[in-house]
């Protein structure tokens, strides 16, 4: 077992964000999925799914924008 950089605030630190802004940015999107969850089983599930929808492709494009998945440099520095 290693260490590596490939975790969720690594990739936020490496995208120029403070150590306080990277904190609060995970911080609003565990309230946000938890408000959803809430959301869903209290109140309006279809606005529940819509709201899970929405943070489904964010939570992609961050996947994609960043190494969280697929160390993008590794592959650069292999293609060279």
């Amino acid at each position: 077992m290693k260490a590596d950089n490939f975790h969720i605030h690594h990739q936020l630190l490496k995208k120029n964000f403070s150590v306080r802004k990277t904190v609060l940015i995970i911080y609003i999107v565990d309230v946000l999925f938890a408000a959803t969850s809430i959301l869903y089983v209290v109140g309006d599930r279809k606005l529940g799914y819509i709201i899970y929808g929405i943070l489904f492709i964010l939570v992609i494009i961050f996947v994609l924008t960043t190494n969280v998945v697929f160390d993008k440099t590794f592959r650069k520095k292999k293609i060279k």
